[in-house]
């Protein structure tokens, strides 16, 4: 074990320089390295504590950005391990934290952020103070704000995860106790650190360890020990306590460990290491480990230092095991603790260089961290999650009667739906029955799926920046929210998209589909192939049987569905199988697009593209004047249109808006019309974005375009295309007025 007297002297390459212990003043012990003990070094103290809590209050995440820290705060508003509140361990210490915190935040996810803001802020300290054991003091400071400010440390430092404050716990146990000041503070704060973070365990006992050996009386170790103990036994209880009887949390012990163990990944490469996707780059993430490969055989060549620095080689060893074995290596969350533990291991890197280098190499390192975590965290806190963005905009809605989710995006959809007061609808065995409300929001995952249609509001989300997802599980970069949507039972397999971007869902020979409350009629658009023509669909919806003879091509069926007030399901079997070389799957038809009919349903948001065949049949569009799909520039779809152009689909009053574009040597101006409006504008090559209102008489929209030709053989030398074109429409969309279920 290493020696607790402070080191006086470090060699610093050309000679030694004395690292002098200002004991003068009263604040030796709360003072960074490197400043006076006085009243003004206890200043700058605060002003560099102050600053670093600033950067993460002020750039916190706007809503969780991963699945943990959504369970964490659930477990804020509802304490229940059995129904992943948070998950096994259970992390009781960091709920009572968010517990505390709570009022004076309002919102469970907030309370954690702020609570993980200021323990970042205390670990700077407590890691400044632990390194002015190894270098001088102000290269001390310097290492620890460089900590502090790299992207890994930084943008986790302000989330809801508990890893920070456990963290922090124990650097300050561990200073306690090399310092001999104040054991039993020091082995309360090991206990709490325990219930923060049980999965630190490893970490901890090696600094229990420590405690033990460095301790000056027995009698009050043993007092430590039986306090700190008395901290995780108190946890203990309380996880057990926290379900509805000892053995259901067993079991969800059991059943969370086991699949724990078996998603883990095994083989990750370097680059998707959680310490290098954290850093940002390969480079920095393998400078900082061969530096401390050096740092740690600088250490253990030193004779005052060589304990300490073969402790600290334990510390790394089990750490790196932990985060490498136990955990997912490619999560960068893990990794905060394995760069903590690198830090002594850098410092006797830098105690080996001239004092002024030393200094230069962790300002550029800080410099560099704080402007890579720049943009990651601006955009964290100017934007949530997709996912999160999506559940917002369901539960926003003031007609909302449920929100729909499944297993992967529970996490995000409960919470929020929970602190909306919307019911929520846990769609985690696909089998169960599901009772759809009208106005209800499904939210897709891995166990619910819908596709599109008129009465449908369908909405997909902007992906997140993929910097921002790499520092993150890199998942749910996306999302894709409906309401009144049809969901896909069992029996209709996970939707695809073929070459052109359409989305479809295979269906097998017997399948499912649940249907909102109040619907009257299910309108399906299917895509039959070649050999099921002239087969035959049977369709079961509460009334007697329906058939439909299909024909090759695409289709539409139309089946009557009986009263159902609080939502139904409607089984559907064809009587012959497609003959799909290869795929083992039982395949009949492809489903295009799936929507209810009835009283209180009514056209819904839509966005349709006439370079999307698919889109045109689930909106009910239809077209005149326009040539067939193409793909465009940046690899937009889309089709030209002739001189006059027409567009017709189910709408309400609302809005139209077109995307469109066309050559610069096309002379005249464009006429862009609808019921209520009419545009003149003149359209070059860039897209350009028009919107008119619609008061959609007969309860359809008609959007008309007028538009001069050319005729590309005579603009083009070696053209043979002799058709007259007009206008590229790469998309249209269109928004119901005073319908919340668009962005």
């Amino acid at each position: 074990m290493p020696r607790v007297t402070p080191c006086r002297t470090a060699t610093h390459g050309r000679g030694r320089v004395r690292a002098r212990l200002n004991v003068r003043g009263n604040f030796a012990g709360l003072v960074l390295p490197g400043l006076p003990n006085t009243a003004r070094g206890l200043l700058l103290t605060l002003a560099v504590l102050t600053a670093a809590l600033l950067s993460r209050l002020l750039l916190l995440p706007d809503g969780p950005w991963e699945q943990d820290e959504a369970l964490f705060a659930a477990g804020v508003l509802d304490f229940d391990v059995t129904r992943h509140r948070p998950h096994p361990p259970g992390f009781p210490g960091w709920i009572a934290v968010g517990r505390l915190v709570r009022p004076l935040t309002g919102d469970p996810v907030r309370a954690l952020q702020v609570a993980s803001s200021v323990a970042s802020a205390v670990l700077l300290w407590a890691l400044a103070r632990l390194l002015g054991h190894i270098v001088d003091g102000g290269r001390a400071t310097a290492l620890a704000v460089a900590f502090t400010a790299s992207p890994l440390a930084w943008v986790h430092g302000g989330r809801a995860f508990s890893t920070t404050p456990a963290l922090a716990c124990g650097s300050v146990a561990l200073l306690l106790f090399l310092e001999r000041r104040s054991p039993l503070l020091g082995w309360a704060l090991l206990g709490l650190a325990a219930t923060l973070r049980p999965q630190l365990a490893p970490e901890l006992a090696l600094i229990a360890g420590l405690g033990i050996a460095t301790a000056k009386r027995r009698r009050a170790t043993l007092l430590g020990v039986g306090l700190g103990l008395a901290f995780v036994l108190a946890g203990c209880v309380v996880v057990a306590a926290s379900g509805p009887s000892l053995d259901a949390v067993r079991h969800a012990f059991v059943d969370h460990f086991a699949r724990h163990r078996g998603g883990l990944v095994r083989n990750v490469a370097f680059a998707e290491l959680g310490i290098v996707r954290g850093l940002l780059h390969p480079l920095a993430a393998g400078g900082l480990l061969a530096t401390a490969t050096v740092g740690l055989g600088l250490g253990l060549r030193s004779k005052p230092q060589r304990r300490g620095a073969a402790w600290v080689l334990a510390l790394v060893a089990v750490t790196a095991w932990m985060v490498l074995v136990q955990h997912h290596p490619g999560f960068p969350r893990y990794a905060v603790a394995l760069l903590l533990v690198c830090m002594p291991a850098l410092a006797w890197t830098l105690a080996a260089l001239p004092s002024r280098l030393g200094w230069v190499l962790a300002a550029l390192a800080s410099i560099v961290g704080a402007s890579a975590s720049a943009g990651i965290l601006l955009w964290m806190h100017a934007a949530p999650l997709p996912v999160v963005a999506a559940a917002r905009l369901a539960t926003a809605d003031p007609s909302a009667q449920a929100l729909a989710y499944s297993h992967g995006v529970f996490s995000f959809a409960r919470l929020q739906a929970e602190s909306a007061g919307v019911p929520g609808i846990d769609v985690v065995d696909p089998d169960a029955p599901i009772r759809l409300p009208q106005h209800a929001y499904a939210l897709e995952g891995r166990t619910l799926h819908t596709l599109e249609g008129v009465t449908a509001c369908t909405l997909e989300f902007p992906t997140a920046p993929a910097q921002a997802m790499r520092l993150g599980q890199g998942r749910f970069d996306r999302a894709r929210l409906s309401r009144d949507a049809v969901i896909l039972g069992p029996g209709i397999y996970t939707p695809e998209t073929d070459d052109a971007g359409d989305r479809y869902a295979w269906m097998g020979d017997r399948a499912q589909l649940h249907l909102p409350a109040a619907a009257d009629r299910l309108r399906l658009r299917v895509e039959v192939p070649g050999d099921l023509g002239g087969a035959t669909l049977t369709a079961q919806a509460g009334l007697a049987p329906t058939t439909h003879r299909l024909a090759a091509g695409p289709a539409s069926i139309d089946v009557d569905v009986a009263p159902c007030p609080s939502g139904c399901t409607v089984t559907l079997e064809v009587d012959r199988r497609h003959d799909a070389q290869g795929d083992p799957r039982a395949l009949t038809v492809r489903l295009e697009a799936a929507w209810v009919e009835g009283e209180s349903y009514r056209p819904a948001y839509a966005r349709w593209s006439p370079g999307h065949p698919r889109t045109l049949r689930a909106h009910g569009v239809a077209l005149r004047g326009f040539e067939q799909p193409e793909t465009f520039a940046r690899g937009r779809r889309g089709a030209w249109t002739h001189a006059e152009a027409t567009a017709s689909m189910p709408a309400r009053p609302g809005t139209l808006s077109v995307l469109i574009a066309r050559p610069e040597h096309t002379p005249g101006e464009v006429t862009v019309q609808t019921d209520a409006e009419s545009r003149t504008l003149a359209v070059g090559p860039q897209p350009t974005e028009l919107t008119l209102r619609t008061n959609a008489p007969q309860g359809r929209a008609q959007l008309r375009l007028a538009t001069p030709t050319f005729t590309p053989a005579d603009v083009r030398e070696g053209s043979t295309d002799t058709r007259a074109l007009g206008l590229i429409v790469y998309e249209v969309a269109f928004v119901p007025e005073g319908d919340p279920c668009h962005r």
